[in-house]
């Protein structure tokens, strides 16, 4: 059997959550709420492949000392975790727009920097790990 072709991995950098940048939809949820967070856009492919849009009402983020698991199940990993929402984003539009689809949309988590092992402006590496007869298929964040 012929594994699907996956770029393996992505650069990106952390952002600090912004409360002017985030759809108006959510204003209930997150006004006042994530000051002191970070933003992390999950690379688009790798959210489908994670399953990231369509079960996960939550995603578990595992802390591993420099490094961030994003995974749909929990991992075999003895670290701290939390459970986070996703974020839905317009994909190359305004990004206050009530318009969003979570077929064709951008997902991101939003963490609280006290929490995650790195700042607004770092440079950072998604890296998409297959699942093995060991652990579940997870994006690995870490410092590039």
């Amino acid at each position: 059997m012929t594994e699907e072709t996956v770029v393996t991995s992505n650069d990106s950098t952390v952002k600090e959550f912004k409360q002017e940048d985030h759809s108006k939809y959510y204003d209930p949820e997150v006004v006042g709420k994530y000051y002191g967070h970070l933003r992390f856009d999950i690379p688009f492919q790798y959210s489908y492949k994670l399953g990231m849009r369509f079960e996960a009402e939550k995603v578990y983020v595992y802390r591993n000392d420099d490094e961030l698991f994003f995974s749909c199940l929990p991992l075999t990993l003895d670290s701290e975790y939390m459970e986070v929402k996703g974020l839905i984003s317009k994909r190359g539009g305004d990004p206050n727009s009530y318009v969003l689809d979570i077929n064709s949309d951008d997902i991101y988590y939003v963490i609280n920097k006290d929490w995650a092992p790195f700042n607004a402006g770092d440079n950072i590496t998604y890296t998409y790990v297959h699942e093995d007869d060991n652990e579940e298929r997870h994006i690995r964040v870490s410092r590039r």
